[in-house]
């Protein structure tokens, strides 16, 4: 039971990653860019108040990495901005 609560919420989280950004246009992108994104919405989220996800952001590659920097920056001000409009809709 505790296995399917973790599924049921993880699959929660992805799909709170959804963004208005067309999907083919960030999976089109390099893996750098595309694990900063997804690093970045997770922290986003977490920001935003979302009470599953938590703030990841590998620093190193942060810095040394231009793809993963901005792709970490996208994902992060889209999915908080999103989030918290979901939230606020949802009052």
């Amino acid at each position: 039971m505790k296995r399917l609560t973790f599924i049921v919420f993880a699959l929660a989280a992805l799909y709170g990653c959804a963004t208005d950004k067309p999907q083919s246009a960030i999976m089109n992108q390099p893996g750098d860019y595309k694990l900063g994104y997804s690093d970045g919405c997770a922290s986003g989220h977490f920001e935003g108040g979302h009470p599953y996800d938590q703030f990841v952001k590998d620093n190193y590659r942060y810095i040394k990495d231009a793809l993963y920097s901005q792709g970490w920056k996208d994902g992060f001000v889209t999915c908080k901005n999103e989030y918290i409009a979901k939230e606020r809709d949802n009052r």
